[in-house]
């Protein structure tokens, strides 16, 4: 019910497109109430997304760590070869990291500043993960 509010995922991503939303929010009376950030380093950024394979025929997404193909070069759904894209090099990672220190980090900084800002560790199960991001938030 986008009434009682709604989640932005993996956007904005510079702080010029925060400092949009937050405009665009207080015309209608509205606001960002929090910035949540799923913390992991940089080394198990590039290993959870470096075991990304796509699908060549149908494109569905494994990754080889939280959702293995039967086999790492074969598509469960539909046979077809499974490959690395382009993005999911290590050297494209490092570089998109390197955007987000650039570009995301300041956001954080400011809602940070804002007292809106909260932090989860991202190396843990995904159900801790979601345990502490409803514990955090009071739902």
């Amino acid at each position: 019910d986008k009434n009682n509010g709604f989640v932005f995922d993996g956007y904005p991503r510079s702080l010029a497109q925060y400092e949009q939303v937050q405009d665009m929010l207080r015309k209608f009376g509205k606001k960002i109430d929090w910035v949540i950030f799923l913390e992991i380093s940089e080394a198990e950024s590039v290993k959870r997304l470096s075991a990304r394979r796509t699908c060549e025929k149908c494109k569905e997404i494994f990754n080889l760590i939280s959702k293995p193909p039967k086999n790492s070069e074969i598509c469960d759904k539909c046979g077809g070869k499974l490959f690395i894209r382009e993005d999911d090099t290590e050297m494209a990672i490092k570089k998109r990291l390197n955007i987000f220190h650039e570009s995301t980090e300041p956001i954080l900084k400011k809602a940070n500043s804002e007292e809106i800002l909260i932090k989860i560790n991202g190396e843990q199960e995904i159900e801790k993960i979601h345990q502490e991001i409803v514990e955090k938030l009071g739902v």
